[in-house]
């Protein structure tokens, strides 16, 4: 009996903690050093598995007024940008270009503290979000998937 039981103590550790402690986040990065995805290495023999529906960390920039988070980039359609500390109500003014400098979209003069920009229709690609609040302009790299 206690033999037994200690066949089944071995297993249930084997199958149960071993697996798990040998899991490890990995990350690959393009040329300019972005990470474009990350994944779980489950076994040393295996390939490692994406996180589909992991959202990546957002993006966060502090200025002097606010906190701007930019997410999920990259992206697969929707961008989201969050602005606090929007307690002049001031006018926000997004715009994307692609890498040609063409004008791809723009969302004039909004409020708020949250914008969702669709960029479902456009193709993968890298593009460039320019913000403007006030009289600051900020540009940020887009990564469409």
């Amino acid at each position: 009996m206690k033999t037994t039981v200690k066949i089944l103590f071995l297993l249930l550790f084997a199958f149960v903690f071993l697996p798990l402690q040998a899991q490890r986040v990995v990350f690959t990065y393009d040329a300019a050093g972005n990470r474009t995805t990350r994944g779980i290495e489950r076994h040393p023999n295996q390939r490692s598995v994406p996180f589909e529906d992991v959202m990546p960390d957002p993006f966060v920039e502090q200025t002097e007024n606010r906190v701007i988070k930019i997410y999920p980039n990259p992206t697969r359609g929707m961008l989201i940008i969050e602005i606090s500390s929007n307690e002049n109500n001031e006018r926000f003014r997004a715009v994307i270009y692609n890498m040609q400098g063409g004008l791809m979209q723009e969302i004039e003069s909004f409020t708020g503290t949250t914008l969702n920009i669709d960029l479902f229709a456009y193709p993968p690609a890298v593009y460039v979000l320019q913000l403007r609040i006030g009289d600051e302009v900020m540009e940020y790299k887009i990564i469409k998937q």
